[in-house]
């Protein structure tokens, strides 16, 4: 992706886009607030729906991958899970249906698979792990097909 040398101590972090949600909880806070606000039966429902809509965005700030100091960690939720860069057999981008590739799965020597979930990490930050990837882990283990490069965004 790109001709600059990443020095082994420089960690990167990549966490899905905080604002991708904003639209979706501000309709929900339009819709639900006054219904809550109503007092009638079904008010304590469209409460709950109120703290739903304004804590979704929150929700995308539980996944967060980095990769440095010669490991790959993914954290999700209050699970984290860390492969070393030396024990990579291969990074792929993988999809389900019309959404196309949305995924990298990392894959350990021992066959352990680790699904990294990308649909909401902005475009940059996916390129520069994949960058991370390519100057930190072994030749040939980042696989650059079709699905990689349709991740990444890139032509062809």
């Amino acid at each position: 992706m790109t001709d600059k040398v990443l020095p082994p101590s420089t960690q990167i972090s990549v966490r899905p886009n905080p604002f991708l949600g904003l639209p979706v909880a501000a309709g929900g806070l339009l819709i639900s607030l006054p219904k809550a606000l109503d007092g009638g039966s079904t008010a304590p429902v469209y409460a709950l729906a109120v703290v739903v809509s304004a804590l979704a965005p929150a929700m995308v700030l539980l996944l967060s991958v980095t990769v440095g100091s010669g490991l790959i960690t993914m954290r999700r939720g209050l699970r984290r899970t860390s492969i070393p860069l030396t024990k990579l057999r291969s990074v792929v981008a993988e999809g389900s249906g019309d959404r196309g590739p949305h995924m990298l799965v990392l894959e350990d020597r021992d066959g352990t698979r680790c699904r990294i979930p990308l649909l909401a990490v902005r475009r940059r930050d996916r390129q520069r792990l994949v960058t991370a990837l390519e100057r930190t882990a072994p030749p040939g283990v980042v696989r650059q097909d079709r699905a990689l490069r349709h991740l990444l965004g890139l032509p062809g």
